[in-house]
């Protein structure tokens, strides 16, 4: 158990505690934790240096010039600060799974990597995230690392699975069924009221498919800097923000920067979709 105050005792509310840190804490409780004769376990690992404005290091950022700046003109350079943390966080996740990899009894553990949001920077005239449901801010990487053998290794029917479902559309809906598949209780008889509950499934065994969803950024507990409002399905998407009404309707597999709006009526029912449940029209 570890806070951002912990290995820091000055941690920034935007990006916390240095994930380097983090990463130092956690390899070094692991060994207790991955034995064989250890208890079961869920770790989250929780790291935040990507935030805006974005920890880089100095020694390693092959993506220049790069500032912090917000003005109109420094979008470019914006980007570049953003790829050089996420270079940096990519070493610094490496970091973690060679190490845990390393460790007796790692055959034990599945490794899942999921991100909350993207980021906007001036694609739609904005930086950072919750000004509406595009990719920038939408689209966010997700993989597993599994033993090759051992208690954790996915079955090759797993495997092919999940290799099948690497350019489908998928969304953070089928990360929980996930989870609990790869820990054995997807199918484990207290949880089924629960899971028919739930709106996703398991990417081991083929993910929600085709299944519409509803999308926002904006909730009840979470303010947005525009209220956005919209709903997808597989490559077509459906949105409006509060700063520009209207339904647009975008084919993210064809137009992946979303530039060429083909109108609500090309993107069939998810225009009923996302105005049922007494929602109405946007905005």
């Amino acid at each position: 158990w570890v806070s951002a105050t912990d290995p820091d005792p000055n941690p920034t509310y935007e990006v916390g505690a240095d994930d380097g840190k983090l990463v130092d804490v956690v390899l070094g409780q692991l060994p207790g934790m991955v034995r064989a004769t250890a208890p079961p376990f869920v770790g989250v690992v929780h790291l935040s240096n990507t935030h805006f404005p974005y920890v880089i290091d100095p020694g390693d950022a092959p993506f220049q010039p790069q500032s912090q700046a917000f003005g109109t003109g420094d979008a470019a350079a914006v980007h570049n600060r953003y790829l050089d943390a996420i270079h940096r966080q990519d070493a610094t996740v490496a970091r973690l799974v060679r190490g845990l990899r390393a460790l007796p009894g790692s055959e034990r553990v599945d490794v899942v990597f999921i991100s909350d949001h993207g980021e906007q920077i001036r694609e739609r005239g904005a930086i950072g995230h919750t000004w509406g449901v595009y990719d920038e801010e939408l689209r966010v990487p997700f993989w597993i690392d599994a033993p090759e053998r051992g208690v954790g290794a996915l079955s090759l029917a797993e495997a092919s699975r999940l290799r099948a479902l690497e350019d489908a559309h998928v969304t953070q809906l089928d990360v929980l069924p996930t989870l609990l598949d790869l820990m054995g209780l997807w199918d484990a008889a207290p949880i089924a009221s629960l899971r028919r509950s739930m709106p996703g499934e398991s990417l081991l065994r083929g993910g929600s498919g085709a299944r519409p969803v509803v999308l926002t950024n904006c909730s009840s507990i979470f303010a947005c800097a525009f209220k956005n409002w919209g709903a997808m399905q597989e490559s077509k998407k459906l949105l409006a923000t509060e700063n520009d009404p209207n339904w647009r309707c975008f084919d993210v597999a064809r137009d992946p920067l979303e530039r060429r709006d083909l109108g609500p009526a090309a993107c069939g029912d998810l225009q009923a979709l996302a105005e049922g449940d007494g929602r109405g029209t946007p905005f």
